[in-house]
């Protein structure tokens, strides 16, 4: 079966209206535990959206000054990746 050949025979499906409606349940039939993946999910989402509200994330240069700011000198980045930064400065 070609790539078209395949393509056509899944669009198809929709155009058939009982293929469509039990079209939801084929996911909770495949995917071992997934109300728990969606609850999960929710739960993150919560705990991200709390973290968001309390956490000021800081540019690298704000944070170069703060260290500045502090009497700390020949402050340089020497890592970063994502929200994680390695610095040395010396007092």
């Amino acid at each position: 079966m070609s790539i078209e050949d395949g393509t056509r025979h899944f669009l198809d499906a929709f155009s058939d209206p009982q293929a469509v409606a039990r079209y939801v349940d084929g996911p909770r039939r495949y995917v071992p535990g997934l109300s728990d993946l969606h609850r999960m999910a929710g739960l993150l989402s919560t705990a991200r959206a709390a973290v968001d509200a309390h956490v000021n994330m800081l540019t690298p240069e704000q944070d170069e000054a703060i260290l500045r700011d502090a009497g700390f000198t020949n402050v340089s980045l020497f890592f970063a990746a994502f929200t994680w930064r390695g610095w040395v400065a010396y007092g």
